[in-house]
């Protein structure tokens, strides 16, 4: 954890609250006419689907270039796609609806039908300060009664009084599912929203077994974070790349695009394969634990701040049985990737009834 992050944590919710979404104010100002443009296309869309039967309210699609949130998104587009084939889907992004709310509420309200589908994308999302939050309680005051789905998520609150208002607007929602990715993140979820959540894994799980790559496997990819998350200062990264290369030739990446992203799906594709090559992931990124294994490779999970990494790591590796392994320190990490690189694991087998099986589990709840 950075040095500016620890002194952020120690200050009231309320101020670090309000640092937040100063930062991101002047953050997002460059993007300012790119929302303009995409708010009147979707003024245009949401006018067009007024004559479709059923209508699809995706909120908080991402715009950013992290590719394992866009990876999230493309398998909720699929399983949408697959679930609903005749529904309009409206792609809502957290930003570009936070820039004027009271439009698209005018937008909505003249469209919405009591059965459309409102869903919410995945991820790390359900915390104090995220965005998507703001966003999902502003939809979910306003839209109490339609069926909700709220993908897998990681759930991590600092402020009870913040669990609580989330809690508070929830039970007010008699059709809503809230899906938990990790067993740690279920409990919070059970408390949430009682006899409306369940466990499901990550949407990007119905990606492994699905790809297959031929060629010689060798060296270390470690795959590593760069943001407030991380708990590796450049010295710890320094010295995990050294521990590394004892054992074999290691390239770093990461799971962030360094560009604007025209095509996300084959973004994600090369990165799937570049890790194809490799005999071995090392990472503190969430989607390269599953990245790693869409590729086939295994993969060791180091820990970041909160319980994100290292619960979808126990809920992966019970699935996965040899391929994923954690480690706390340098004598587990050197211990684990000893033995990974000397290990003899099957192929893995694809979910064939991921889309089929979560079909049931929404069918079930709403």
């Amino acid at each position: 954890m950075t040095f500016s992050r620890k002194l952020k944590s120690r200050l009231p919710i309320r101020l670090q609250k309000f640092l937040s979404d100063t930062v991101r104010f002047f953050r997002e100002l460059p993007f300012l006419a790119e929302d303009l443009e995409k708010s009147r296309n979707l003024k245009n869309e949401i006018t067009l689907s007024r004559s479709a039967a059923q209508r699809i309210w995706y909120f908080a699609v991402p715009l950013h270039s992290n590719l394992g949130d866009q990876a999230q998104s493309i398998c909720i587009q699929e399983w949408l796609t697959n679930y609903f084939p005749n529904a309009a889907v409206l792609e809502i992004p957290t930003r570009t609806f936070l820039r004027a709310p009271f439009l698209f509420f005018r937008w909505i309200g003249k469209a919405i039908h009591p059965n459309d589908y409102i869903v919410f994308q995945s991820g790390y999302t359900m915390t104090d300060f995220h965005p998507d939050e703001k966003l999902r309680r502003l939809i979910l005051t306003k839209y109490r009664e339609n069926p909700t789905l709220i993908f897998p998520q990681t759930i991590l609150y600092q402020s009870e009084k913040s669990k609580n208002q989330s809690a508070k607007l929830f039970h007010q929602c008699p059709r809503l599912l809230l899906l938990a990715r990790d067993k740690v993140s279920l409990k919070e979820a059970e408390f949430l929203c009682p006899d409306h959540a369940a466990y499901w894994p990550d949407m990007v799980s119905g990606w492994i077994g699905r790809y297959s790559f031929r060629g010689e496997r060798k060296g270390i990819l470690f795959c590593v974070r760069q943001d407030g998350e991380s708990l590796l200062s450049p010295n710890d990264r320094k010295d995990i790349l050294q521990l590394l290369e004892i054992f074999a030739p290691v390239e770093i990446c990461g799971t962030e695009a360094s560009f604007q992203l025209k095509n996300p799906k084959s973004e994600i594709e090369s990165l799937i394969y570049r890790f194809s090559h490799a005999k071995l992931i090392v990472t503190d990124r969430y989607h390269g634990m599953l990245f790693a294994l869409a590729a086939g490779v295994p993969v060791i999970a180091l820990p970041v701040n909160g319980h994100k990494v290292f619960s979808g790591a126990q809920e992966l590796a019970a699935l996965y049985a040899g391929y994923v392994q954690t480690a706390v320190n340098k004598k587990q990490l050197e211990e684990q990737t000893q033995k990974l690189l000397n290990s003899q694991l099957p192929l893995l087998q694809k979910r064939e009834t991921f889309f089929q099986d979560l079909d049931q589990l929404v069918k079930t709840f709403l």
